[in-house]
């Protein structure tokens, strides 16, 4: 029996069987987008989150090869934004890591990742956003160092984590409004003290609902693997 075929007799959700059909056969279509919004990162987790939720585990040979050929385009000028880079990326290992769908320490997997972004200056940060600033490298870090925590290891010096804190303080006071930096900020200082259960491990807090319409768009953001996690998560 073909794969595909295996794929469209394996469930009992019509739609959601056409769209992982469809996500499967065309994820490897945008292979310059490594990202996890916006590219091949973002669809390894859902179809890694499907195969255990509906008991599909052959979907993971195909997670298996699109992973490695994300880890194989990281280079020295991969960007480190949340959407598109380095920081999304790492966030996608510990997601793997956190809920048991990969064995390893983030600690020791994302070295290379960490030296690149603890480069960055955040005392200068103006930009907030999710996808190129502070959220998003915040959303990291977090992820991270609860990851630490739990395996008991050390990540990030401390002059990167001192800036972060600083960064997140100063966005705060220019958005008094904004609960989600409230919220990162307080996940920041918990995981900092060295706890653990803090900050869930999920990919529906990063879909843009009201976006997804559009069956050529695959990604987690805005596209057919954010309408299949959400479905999971019904």
């Amino acid at each position: 029996m073909g794969f595909n075929r295996r794929i469209m007799e394996s469930t009992k959700f019509p739609k959601e069987e056409e769209y992982l059909n469809h996500l499967i056969l065309h994820s490897h279509d945008i292979p310059s987008a490594i990202g996890l919004l916006n590219g091949g990162t973002g669809i390894a987790l859902v179809l890694m989150h499907y195969s255990r939720v509906r008991k599909c585990r052959y979907i993971e040979k195909s997670v298996d090869f699109l992973i490695e050929n994300i880890l194989k385009r990281i280079s020295k000028t991969t960007k480190t934004e949340f959407a598109s880079g380095l920081s999304g990326i790492g966030w996608g290992i510990e997601y793997l890591i956190q809920n048991k769908y990969m064995k390893g320490c983030g600690a020791d997997i994302l070295l290379d990742i960490d030296k690149q972004i603890m480069n960055i200056d955040f005392s200068r940060c103006e930009n907030y956003n999710l996808f190129d600033g502070l959220k998003g490298y915040l959303h990291y870090a977090i992820a991270h160092l609860q990851g630490a925590n739990i395996a008991k290891k050390k990540v990030f010096d401390f002059a990167f984590v001192q800036s972060l804190v600083f960064a997140t303080e100063k966005a705060i006071k220019a958005n008094t409004k904004d609960s989600e930096l409230e919220t990162l900020y307080a996940n920041l200082l918990e995981c900092i003290a060295g706890k653990t259960e803090v900050y869930i491990m999920e990919l529906e807090r990063f879909i843009n609902k009201n976006a997804i319409n559009n069956r050529k768009d695959l990604t987690l953001y805005s596209g057919i693997a954010g309408w299949i996690e959400l479905k999971l998560n019904k």
